[in-house]
């Protein structure tokens, strides 16, 4: 292996260095940057450092810096004062040039402006080249580059899971949690490692999402506030009907009826859903403000009480349980799931 000397090196082309651990790595980079400055008349944003650690970046900063400052007092003592002749000469060269009016004092220019510096982590350079090329590379401007996906994955497979299981009957989660007796479990970690293996063999998967042409009207969405009064209003309608039908609710849910009992046990309903739906019809009507009653959450059990889920809760050939108050349910159910995506889009 060819022995390396900083101040030979060719600084047009490519080099490759290879060193190991306290070998000098830092050193020989600063004096590189140091011929740059000054042979190849370069400001510190336009010479491209890029390390692997923001601590690692700090440093080399640092030293960077200091290396600039120490070459600019060399240039200022005479020859064989300093320990470095060639750091001493660079510098002369620097000052000659600048008395001879071929411009500043490279080194000098340098110091001046060292804050813009273009020394960066991989990632730091490339977020930055992202931003500033947003509408050459067709990436959002806000686009970030993530260094540890695996909180995100996390967070993403438990958000995916509450999002599968949400409206499903809480008997049925609790069953398919359990792996339904044959020694498997659908919980979010699982959901996690079956997601990444499908997204680690999808080569065609965007690494970022595609920008899209448009005349903005589709960035826009539903309006917020309109849908949050007709949530309200759906509340309000689903209030009235049930100060008219709570009696009429009771007797369908309780009393003698075809519905699966382990979906919906009367005891229960009895002791917990009733007094919770008088509960949230109290509240409506003597609650004036919209926003207040468009921001109430749906108990656990309110897909049990919509149309659909209840025809699905039969038992084998029963006579369907319906009234205009479930219809309601459903009613609610679609304005606050609007609202909640106009909300978080």
């Amino acid at each position: 292996m060819k022995p390396l000397d900083a101040w030979q090196v060719d600084l047009r082309g490519t080099s490759l260095i290879e060193a190991s651990a306290g070998t000098g790595k830092t050193h020989t980079l600063t004096t590189l940057y140091l011929r740059l400055l000054v042979e190849s008349d370069l400001l510190p944003s336009q010479i491209l450092v890029v390390t692997y650690t923001e601590a690692a970046t700090a440093e080399l900063r640092t030293r960077v810096r200091e290396r600039i400052q120490q070459a600019i007092r060399a240039g200022e003592r005479a020859s064989g004062e300093v320990d470095d002749e060639a750091l001493r000469e660079l510098a002369v060269r620097a000052r000659r040039r600048a008395r001879e009016g071929a411009g500043p004092d490279p080194l000098r220019r340098a110091l001046r402006s060292f804050d813009e510096a273009a020394i960066f982590t991989i990632h730091g350079f490339c977020q930055r080249t992202l931003q500033e090329n947003a509408f050459e590379t067709g990436v959002a401007f806000d686009a970030e580059l993530v260094e540890k996906a695996e909180p995100m994955q996390r967070t993403l497979a438990h958000d995916l899971y509450s999002r599968l299981l949400r409206d499903e009957a809480p008997d049925f989660v609790a069953w398919l949690r359990e792996g339904s007796g044959r020694g498997w479990a659908f919980e979010p970690e699982a959901l996690e490692k079956a997601l990444l293996t499908k997204l680690g063999a999808d080569d065609e998967m965007p690494v970022l999402p595609a920008l899209e042409a448009t005349d903005g009207s589709a960035l826009e969405g539903p309006d917020p506030v309109a849908l949050r009064g007709e949530c309200a209003a759906c509340w309000r309608r689903w209030a009235a009907i049930w100060s008219e039908r709570s009696d009429t609710v009771r007797t369908l849910l309780c009393g003698k009826n075809d519905l699966n009992k382990g979906s919906y046990p009367a005891k229960k309903i009895e002791a917990q859903w009733l007094p919770r739906l008088g509960e949230l019809a109290s509240t409506i009507e003597f609650e004036p403000d919209e926003a207040v009653i468009a921001a109430l959450a749906l108990p656990d059990f309110w897909e049990r009480i919509t149309p659909e889920v209840l025809a699905k809760r039969l038992n084998k050939n029963g006579k369907p349980v319906a009234d205009v108050f479930f219809d309601a349910c459903a009613e609610v159910r679609t304005a606050v799931r609007a609202l909640d995506r106009a909300r978080n889009a």
